[in-house]
């Protein structure tokens, strides 16, 4: 019976309420509209939901991607190691309102050992999708900002403008926090004659990201971050060694940096050889020259970090340390702490050091580090222009480089040749320095006020 004629029968059933013919007509009424209802609900045609196949969530730690983006393995939280296949139609969601992002850029944003959820829809991976704690949250905001960004550039722009990728949208934005880092550190490195100085550090580094990922190899950090972090406690550990043995000692300041350079060269050869030992797939050529379109949200809040911290200690030590890069015995008399700073900026430049070899590499990050203030001092008429020239000369050579190094791509041979940032830039400092020989004398006048190095 139709439940909607309740009512109805109920009233029918009261005989005392209504004449005997009333009722019966009212009953052969009801009859007649419930048959037809029945008839025409049995001349529809049936509708067809279709139901998808059961969605299955594993969730676990992600251990690698393969190179053709086929399959995704993964550690499950029952420590089995299981390997899914990707589709086409996989999607890998990110940021924090969870924008669906190029399946590519997954290495990039998800690190090694970082715990995903994989959902699986008929034996494939539908969607990717990882978990973060509330320190991710910063680098989730640069996510959703370089998406809104290609976004932008996309409908405004088109799909072949620079920012229209956001690899290239990240890679800009480290490369001119990286450029502006050592710009600022750049004038203190050449005054106090640190030059050799900084490269024993970048190749300090070599000992540091070897020693990390065997560590990471043998569990003891569950991502690249803690490689990171062993690298940057390596180069600061081994900058104050060398300060320390050059006070102890009446040996040149070059001899103990070799000493120093050479034994970590050694211990990095030895390191690296276990590490291919032991299985890691690790590339030593993205440490060697940098790889910037590899760069996620974390590396730019990292950067922005340890971008704040070098300003403070600037706004904090650099009168300091200027005046005693120029007579050290002075200074202490005036009651400046020269010890203390020496090692607070060996400190700071072992972390600008090891953060921006992701940039450009262990083997041009000195360039950096050199080029800006010895450009500057070409053009400089005094202290404050050679602090500030710096800086902008910096921020060019990168700037520049790389939408040079994504934005031409030369043919040799009828061939595409990709050009690597690192280099690039490099190459076009040095370019600079040499216009600055030319051009230095109509800038500063006949004679430079300083004369860094």
């Amino acid at each position: 019976m139709n439940p909607r004629a309740g009512p109805i029968v109920n009233l029918l059933a009261d005989g005392p309420l209504l004449p005997r013919r009333l009722r019966l007509f009212m009953g052969l009424l009801l009859c007649l509209c419930l048959s037809a209802q029945g008839t025409v609900t049995a001349t529809q045609p049936a509708v067809v939901v279709y139901r998808p196949s059961a969605e299955v969530a594993v969730r676990g730690a992600l251990i690698q991607i393969d190179e053709r983006r086929s399959t995704v393995t993964v550690r499950d939280e029952s420590g089995q190691t299981r390997t899914l296949p990707l589709s086409p139609a996989t999607m890998f969601l990110t940021g924090l309102r969870r924008l669906p992002t190029d399946l590519s850029l997954l290495p990039t944003y998800v690190s090694a050992g970082a715990t995903v959820v994989v959902t699986l829809v008929s034996d494939r991976v539908a969607v990717i999708e990882p978990e973060y704690r509330w320190h991710a949250y910063p680098a989730l905001w640069v996510e959703d900002l370089v998406y809104d960004i290609k976004h932008w550039s996309l409908t405004s722009l088109g799909p072949d403008a620079l920012l229209s990728n956001e690899a290239n949208v990240l890679a800009l934005i480290s490369v001119s926090l990286t450029c502006l880092l050592c710009g600022l550190v750049s004038s203190l490195v050449v005054t106090n004659r640190m030059a050799f100085f900084s490269d024993a550090l970048a190749h300090c580094a070599f000992a540091g990201v070897a020693l990390g990922y065997i560590l990471l190899f043998m569990d003891w950090f569950t991502s690249d971050d803690g490689v990171l972090l062993c690298m940057v406690l390596f180069g600061a550990g081994m900058g104050v060694l060398i300060a320390y043995v050059r006070d102890q000692t009446t040996l040149a300041i070059d001899t103990v940096i070799g000493v120093f350079f050479a034994g970590a060269m050694g211990l990095g050869a030895v390191l690296l050889k276990a590490m291919s030992s032991l299985g890691s797939r690790s590339s030593p050529e993205n440490f060697l020259f940098g790889d910037p379109l590899a760069v996620g949200g974390r590396h730019v809040v990292l950067l922005a970090t340890v971008l704040l911290l070098t300003v403070g200690f600037l706004l904090r030590q650099y009168n300091r340390m200027v005046f005693a890069s120029f007579n050290a015995s002075l200074a202490r008399a005036r009651r400046v702490r020269v010890k203390l700073g020496n090692y607070l900026f060996i400190v700071l430049l072992a972390i600008v050091v090891n953060i921006s070899l992701k940039m450009v590499g262990a083997l041009l990050i000195n360039a950096l580090l050199i080029l800006p203030a010895a450009t500057a001092g070409n053009l400089a008429r005094n202290l404050r222009q050679f602090f500030w020239y710096t800086a902008v000369l910096a921020l060019t050579m990168g700037i520049g480089g790389f939408v040079l190094s994504v934005g031409w791509t030369p043919t040799l041979g009828g061939r595409p040749v990709h050009l690597v940032s690192g280099g690039v830039i490099v190459l076009l400092g040095v370019s600079l320095f040499c216009v600055s020989i030319v051009v230095g004398r109509w800038v500063r006048g006949p004679r430079a006020v300083v004369r860094p190095g």
